[in-house]
């Protein structure tokens, strides 16, 4: 019993842990992204043109979105939802929701900025394709988090905002249009069957994909 003690009670200090770490780290994700969605607005008003390095700014704030929603948000909320992670995570309680709520905040903050970039400046390819991958990974998020207690309707106006980026950078940049489509449906091909279905990836008009 004492053994089997001990060891409940390291499972509770690693998870304790844990979840320090992963509060410390959306809290580091928010601010990028704060910070990111600060840059998009100024380059879009024009306020940043008197920086001479506006373009490296510009792009540091896009692979700063991209890896915070690639690397960051969506493996998160793609999480299983009975993997012992992901228990924690629900056991924490609210502290750590409100601080997942509000990186969630600041990523739609973020996402929504930059169509209006795209609109305004011809972005290079090595901007593009961040994008793209960053959007298409909150597209076919499946947020099985979200389901168990996190805002769910947050995530879906971030994915709206991410479809509204990629819809945009497919008007603007036709030269990119071929490997674009080809990513998204091998995106759909992967996805499980009832995610497949109709009504579930619509495009703009109201036609599914």
């Amino acid at each position: 019993m004492v053994k089997d003690g001990a060891v409940v009670d390291r499972g509770v200090n690693l998870a304790a842990e844990y979840c320090e770490r992963l509060d410390l780290a959306i809290l580091v994700s928010g601010l990028g992204l704060e910070v990111a969605a600060l840059v998009f607005d100024m380059v879009a008003s024009g306020k940043a043109l008197h920086i001479w390095s506006m373009g490296d700014l510009l792009h540091d704030a896009i692979a700063f979105l991209k890896v915070c929603l690639l690397d960051g948000i969506v493996p998160l909320l793609d999480m299983d939802a009975e993997c012992e992670l992901a228990q924690v995570i629900f056991n924490t309680g609210l502290p750590l929701h409100n601080r997942l709520r509000t990186l969630l905040e600041s990523a739609l903050a973020a996402t929504n900025s930059v169509p209006a970039i795209t609109a305004q400046h011809a972005l290079c390819e090595e901007d593009i394709v961040p994008l793209v991958y960053a959007s298409m990974s909150v597209m076919f998020c499946s947020t099985t988090l979200l389901s168990n207690g996190v805002d769910s309707n947050l995530f879906e106006s971030i994915r709206r905002s991410s479809q509204a980026l990629l819809r945009s950078v497919f008007e603007l940049h036709a030269d990119q249009r071929t490997w674009i489509l080809e990513e998204i449906l091998a995106s759909l091909v992967k996805l499980p069957a009832q995610k497949r279905a109709q009504s579930v990836h619509r495009v703009a008009g109201g036609k599914s994909v």
